[in-house]
């Protein structure tokens, strides 16, 4: 999600015109026309966009990229885990985009929803592929995982969520599990494990800033779990 530094705006919305603008560059100033048609009756101040993003190999930049390449018409760039930006300034993980957002008034940058809520900061509403415009909350992730499609082992994209009340940049942290193990007890401990994660602990995922899996996701990692095997020796 966009965290950004503006100690007079509590409330801040982008329209998908507005953050593609400020990614590729081409709006620069707080009070841009585009920026300014997104807020009416707010008062957006005359200060350059100082727009902060991650220098290192990472999977939430991915995400982001991912996401740009399906919103934004002027986005050329290829997707990786490694990119160059054509504008902005570069911070080390999501500790480090984190500090500069806080440190620099007028900055905005793309961070995992647990960093800006743990060091208070101000965070976008933005504009969805169903043209509303959605607040970062684990509820708003959470709707968005309920149309991912599933590609191979368990793998699962969605780069632009069509759902009217999802967020538009949502991505999954992956659990790696062998099929077979080498005994009945082991397997029912990992099964027991995540099974809970997907229930009970869901309030903890939460609590903690991070979106549990839509209830049809979760029935598809309860599904694959009973195909774990116990490993036949030879």
């Amino acid at each position: 999600m966009f965290a950004y530094n503006l100690p007079e705006m509590n409330e801040l919305q982008l329209s998908r015109q507005a953050y593609c603008g400020v990614a590729t560059g081409e709006i620069t100033q707080w009070n841009d026309p585009i920026i300014a048609a997104d807020n009416p009756n707010r008062s957006l101040p005359d200060a350059p966009i100082t727009f902060v993003h991650r220098s290192d190999r990472s999977g939430s930049t991915y995400i982001l990229y991912h996401h740009l390449s399906q919103a934004c018409p002027n986005w050329t760039a290829a997707a990786g885990k490694s990119m160059g930006w054509a504008v902005g300034a570069e911070a080390l993980g999501n500790k480090g985009v984190t500090v500069m957002i806080k440190q620099t008034e007028g900055a905005i940058g793309h961070i995992n929803f647990a960093y800006a809520e743990r060091n208070f900061l101000h965070m976008a509403a933005l504009e969805n592929k169903a043209g509303n415009f959605i607040e970062p909350s684990p509820n708003s992730a959470e709707r968005a995982t309920q149309g991912m499609q599933f590609i191979e082992d368990m793998m699962a994209v969605s780069p632009d969520p069509q759902e009217a009340d999802a967020y538009p940049i949502v991505g999954l942290s992956y659990l790696l599990i062998y099929e077979k193990y080498p005994d009945a007890a082991t397997v029912e401990a990992r099964s027991d494990v995540i099974e809970w994660a997907l229930t009970d602990g869901r309030g903890i995922a939460d609590a903690l800033g991070y979106a549990p899996l839509s209830q049809g996701m979760a029935s598809r990692v309860t599904q694959t779990l009973g195909s774990i095997e116990v490993a036949v020796a030879r």
